[in-house]
């Protein structure tokens, strides 16, 4: 779960010869000292050491940071620094539609970030360091609690080790384990291996983990281990192997909460997977095969089992990739892959001549829903009363039938950049996918078209996008719906003399008309959309910015025929006064005039905000 702290742009540090320097997103400069200790340390019982740039890139992902750009300096001292950003707003909402077309909370509200990142960077590659974002808003749209911490992380490294604690972005493998916890997390080195193991709960927030009266689903323990090859153990010349074995537990903790209306029964599971990733020069293989049980209070025990590989070749001009995946309906896994899922696809680009290429992907994959919940019950056998000969036969329980889903899909891209033209570029797209519901007659199918345009010369950019898509429904409920329409863009940059004061004017319309037919004896219904917009964005280096936008749109509701009118503007205006502050006002007015009164909503808001870095 990663939170960028608001106010902070750029971060250095030296680190073994190297100065580290992290960009963000607003105009303030931070120095941040930083020691990357996997330089030496971490990768230095390995076969080979990894490159400063992964070196980097796997230090970023571990303490969820920006990924650092490095340059050579001199020297490297013990360091310490600590830095706190602040964001303060306060805003006033006028609203109306209701909380179904327009979330934003009413009335006159606030909201404070604050945040704090402290490191300790010392001889010997060793570093410390504690991160920490807090919130507090009286807007109940944008956060459930008043007073909500959104992240705290402490850790250390030195040579050959890292740890944390806090939160955590967990990601050992596809198949293991890919997940955001509060817990607990090391990685190790012992000579040609590495041990990395996180210990957590997978829970909402940090207040949930304490007080069980605001949970809205059951907290669950979460347990990972992995061991895979170092880096450049199996290294041979141009070609690499690596491999790795993931073990992962859970375990739910099934405190009921008020909030928990309709709890569902606890469940415990485990899994265990091995992989191998191979490459050489431009061609890569990665495989990896889990299998894992469910536990379910009240139901018996459920296995099963998954695999993914794919393959790639990154040539010139032809690049290739395909791949497979079987992930069990009853799978249970700490990462984000959907179980039930069966996929085979392919994917091939052709750069025919260096102005004219060809994509093709093709997809077909089958879905088998998950039967974990148990099964229901069959009702209980009606009161013996006398047989009424006139009353209709009780029908027989049938358990609910399995829908099964069967897709695929297949795309042809061509794309011309011509050299005798310069700044212009095209793409056609035509792309046909089709799903079929086995055991709920219901089959659909999907062809669409895309021409883009696209020319830019002396500052001026603009474009041509036409579209064109055709949903066919068969079955018990057959519909036809078409839809097809266009968006041209023209945009301009002025810049002054000295580069410092630069304005950007942006432009597009867009128009589309929508048919849906139900069937083939009522005539079809017509609908349409229109939306032209306008944005201004002025900007003066070190001193400010200043954004307008603003649109207008039309609309006919295909199916109920209501005529509709949407319209809004937003202005932003930003003064930075020093590196570390700046100061921003804003405002924005949105309106849905409609026909029908219950799909219309306006929405208005002024607030200002400060933020800076001390």
């Amino acid at each position: 779960m990663q939170h960028v702290l608001s106010g902070s742009t750029k971060r250095s540090a030296a680190v073994n010869g190297l100065s580290v320097r992290w960009g963000a997103r607003r105009p303030v400069a931070v120095a941040v000292s930083l020691s990357v200790a996997m330089a030496a340390g971490l990768i230095g019982n390995a076969a080979q050491a990894l490159a400063d740039d992964e070196v980097l890139r796997q230090f970023a992902q571990l303490t969820q940071m920006p990924l650092p750009q490095v340059t050579q300096t001199a020297g490297g001292a013990t360091q310490l620094t600590w830095n706190t950003t602040l964001d303060l707003s306060v805003y006033r909402n006028t609203q109306s539609g209701g909380a179904t077309l327009n979330p934003n909370a009413a009335g006159n509200l606030h909201r404070a970030i604050i945040g704090s990142d402290y490191k300790r960077v010392s001889e010997g590659d060793v570093t410390a360091w504690a991160q920490t974002q807090v919130t507090q808003t009286n807007d109940i749209a944008s956060q459930r609690h008043p007073l909500l911490v959104n992240k705290v992380q402490i850790g250390y490294s030195q040579p050959g080790f890292v740890g944390a604690v806090g939160d955590l972005a967990v990601a050992h493998s596809t198949l293991g384990t890919t997940l955001p916890i509060r817990g607990a997390q090391a990685q190790k080195f012992l000579g040609p291996i590495y041990v990395s193991g996180a210990a957590g709960l997978f829970i909402e927030d940090w207040r949930s983990t304490y007080n069980k009266a605001v949970r809205t689903a059951y907290p669950r323990e979460a347990y990972a281990l992995k061991v895979g090859s170092a880096p450049g153990t199996f290294a041979s010349g141009a070609a690499t192997f690596d491999v790795y074995a993931t073990g992962q537990q859970f375990s739910d903790v099934t405190a009921v909460s008020p909030l928990m209306t309709n709890p569902l029964n606890g469940a415990k599971g485990a899994s265990a997977t091995v992989g191998a990733a191979f490459r050489y020069n431009k061609i890569s293989m990665n495989i990896e095969a889990g299998k894992s049980r469910f536990d379910e209070q009240g139901a018996k025990r459920l296995k099963d089992e998954a695999l993914m590989a794919d393959f790639s070749f990154q040539g010139d001009p032809v690049a290739l990739r395909f791949g497979f995946n079987d992930v069990g309906g009853l799978y249970s896994t700490l990462s984000t892959v959907s179980p039930g899922t069966r996929e085979a696809f392919g994917n091939v680009a052709w750069r025919m001549t260096p102005e004219f290429s060809a994509t093709v992907d093709a997809r077909q994959s089958r879905y088998t829903p998950s039967s974990r919940t148990a099964i229901i019950p069959p009702p209980p056998a009606p009161i013996a009363l006398p047989p009424d000969p006139f009353a209709p036969p009780i029908p027989a329980f049938a358990p609910p039938i399995k829908v099964i889903t069967d897709s695929e899909s297949a795309s042809v891209t061509l794309a011309w950049n011509p050299a005798s033209i310069p700044g212009f570029n095209s793409s056609l797209t035509l792309g046909r996918a089709k799903t079929e519901q086995v055991g709920a007659d219901s089959r659909t199918q999907s062809d669409n078209a895309s021409l883009t345009l696209g020319y830019s010369k002396d500052g001026w950019t603009g474009g041509l996008n036409l579209t064109q898509q055709q949903n066919d429904s068969f079955g018990a409920t057959p519909n036809e719906a078409k839809t097809s329409g266009g968006t041209v863009n023209l945009s301009k940059s002025f810049a002054d003399s000295t580069g410092q004061r630069s304005l950007n004017v942006m432009s597009s319309y867009t128009k589309q008309w929508q048919t849906n037919s139900a069937n083939a004896v009522q005539p079809a219904a017509r609908g349409w959309n229109d939306r032209i917009m306008l944005t201004l964005g002025f900007n003066w280096t070190n001193v400010g910015m200043l954004n307008v936008a603003g649109f207008l749109g039309h609309l006919k509701d295909p199916v109920s025929g209501a005529l509709g009118k949407q319209d809004g503007v937003q202005v932003d205006a930003t003064w930075q006064w020093n590196p570390k502050w700046s100061f921003k006002l804003y405002g924005r007015e949105n309106r849905n005039w409609q026909t029908l009164a219950a799909q219309a909503y306006k929405d208005r808001g002024v607030g200002a905000s400060l933020v800076g870095s001390f």
